[in-house]
C-alpha cells in the first residue's frame, strides 16, 4: 500500500470505531469519461456485438472538463488517493483525455486508464504521459489476429498487431520521455477463446516492453449459459496453469495480479455470500452524466453531481443505507439483483477488509 492508501485504511478504522461513519473520502473512483465505443466486445453489456441488451443513453455521450475539474476538487480536498477512468466506453474517443489526466493529476490525485489500445498512437500515448499518467491498462484479450476476431467481432483485421505495435511504442515513448512512474500493464480477460493460449500471451507481455500482465475471467452479460464462458473443467485448467505463469513473470520481473484473482469469486461464484460488502466505504463510480453509483458492478444511483456535491452524496442517507444493507446476508442477497456480486472485482480487497474489521462489525448473518 503506499502512504496514501495507508492513512486511508486508518481513516476507515477511526470511522468504524466512532459509530462507522463513512470515511473522509473514497480510496479510488472509477470514472466514466465517454459513451462511445470502437469495439464491440463479447463481455460488453453496453457495446456487444451479440448482446446489445440495452440502447446506451446517448443524451450525454461525453464527460465535461467542467464536471472534471469540480469532482477532481472535492476528491483531492476529501483525501481520495486514486481515480480509475474505465467504464461504457473507450476513454480515448473523449477528445480531451489528455486534459482529463492532467486536470486530475494536477490536484494530486494518482490516475490509471483503462484502453482497448487501438487509439494509442503517437499523439495520444505523449499526451497522456506528459500529462502524467500513472498507470494505463491495455485491455487486450488475444494472443493472434484469429483469437482478435473471435474476442472482438467486427474489429479490423489489422486491429491485434495494431494494438500490439502501440503498447511497444508507448513503452519506448515513456523511456523517452524519462517517465520512469508511468506504468502500462496488459489485461488478459480468460475467455473459451484463449484460455489454452497463455504461454503466448506471457511471450507477447515480455517482447513488449510493459511492466505486467494482468488477468481476469470473463463476465457473461447476460443470463444463462454464454458460449464464451469458461465451463469448470477449464476454470479448473487454469487455476493449474497460474503458479507457473506467476513464477515466469515474476522471473522476468513482470507484474501481475494471480494471488488476487485466485481470492476474486470468478473462480469461486459463491465466495461473496461468505463476507459483507466493504465497496460503499471505500470505491465509488461517476457516470458520464453525473450519477453516482456504488462500484462499476452496480447500477444503484445513490446521487446526482448535477444536482449535489459529491461529498453531500458520499456523507448522504442513501449511500449509508447501502453500506448497512451490504452488511448482512439478507441485505446483500437483496443488492445482488441490482449488482453483479458473483463476479466481483472487488472480492480481494472486501477479503482483506474483513479480515481487520470482522472484530468490530457485528456478527455477519
Amino acid at each position: 500500500m503506499t502512504v496514501r492508501e495507508t492513512r486511508w485504511a486508518l481513516q476507515l478504522l477511526r470511522a468504524w470505531l466512532h459509530g462507522r461513519r463513512a470515511p473522509r473520502g473514497p480510496l479510488s473512483v472509477n470514472l466514466d469519461i465517454t459513451r462511445r465505443c470502437n469495439l464491440r466486445c463479447l463481455g460488453c453489456p453496453y457495446h456487444s456485438a451479440e448482446l446489445m441488451p440495452e440502447a446506451v443513453d446517448e443524451t450525454v455521450r461525453d464527460i465535461s472538463l467542467e464536471l472534471v475539474e469540480r469532482l477532481g476538487q472535492e476528491l483531492a480536498s476529501m483525501g481520495t488517493a486514486s481515480v480509475i477512468i474505465a467504464g461504457t466506453g473507450e476513454p480515448l474517443l473523449h477528445r480531451e483525455c489528455g486534459e482529463i489526466v492532467s486536470i486530475l493529476k494536477r490536484l494530486g490525485l494518482e490516475v490509471c486508464l483503462y484502453t482497448n489500445g487501438i487509439l494509442l498512437e503517437a499523439d495520444r500515448a505523449r499526451a497522456l504521459l506528459e500529462a502524467g499518467l500513472d498507470r494505463l491498462i491495455v485491455n487486450l484479450w488475444a494472443h493472434s489476429p484469429q483469437s482478435y476476431e473471435l474476442c472482438h467481432p467486427g474489429a479490423s483485421p489489422d486491429a491485434f498487431e495494431r494494438v500490439v505495435a502501440n503498447i511497444g511504442s508507448y513503452a519506448r515513448l515513456r523511456r523517452e520521455l524519462k517517465r520512469r512512474s508511468s506504468e502500462i500493464f496488459i489485461l488478459h480477460v480468460f475467455n473459451v477463446h484463449n484460455h489454452g493460449h497463455l504461454d503466448a500471451k506471457i511471450e507477447l507481455a515480455i517482447n513488449s516492453g510493459c511492466d505486467g500482465l494482468l488477468f481476469g475471467a470473463y463476465l457473461p452479460p447476460g443470463e444463462g449459459a454464454d458460449p464464451a464462458a469458461l465451463s469448470a473443467d477449464q476454470i479448473a485448467q487454469v487455476k493449474r496453469s497460474l503458479p507457473a505463469a506467476a513464477r515466469r513473470l515474476s522471473a522476468r520481473r513482470l507484474k501481475h495480479n494471480v494471488d488476487a484473482l485466485f481470492l476474486r469469486s470468478q473462480f469461486d461464484p459463491q465466495a461473496w455470500q461468505r463476507i459483507p460488502c466493504y465497496v460503499g466505504w471505500y470505491q465509488s463510480r461517476i457516470r458520464v452524466d453525473g450519477a453516482v453509483m456504488p462500484c462499476a458492478s452496480c447500477d444503484i444511483i445513490l446521487g446526482d453531481l448535477n444536482q449535489r456535491g459529491f461529498g453531500e452524496i458520499w456523507r448522504g442517507r442513501a449511500y449509508q443505507e447501502l453500506r448497512n444493507q451490504a452488511e448482512t446476508r439478507a441485505g446483500l442477497k437483496s443488492l445482488s439483483a441490482r449488482c453483479r456480486c458473483d463476479w466481483c472485482c472487488y472480492f480481494p480487497q472486501n477479503y482483506r477488509l474483513h479480515r481487520v474489521l470482522r472484530w468490530l462489525a457485528p456478527v455477519f448473518r
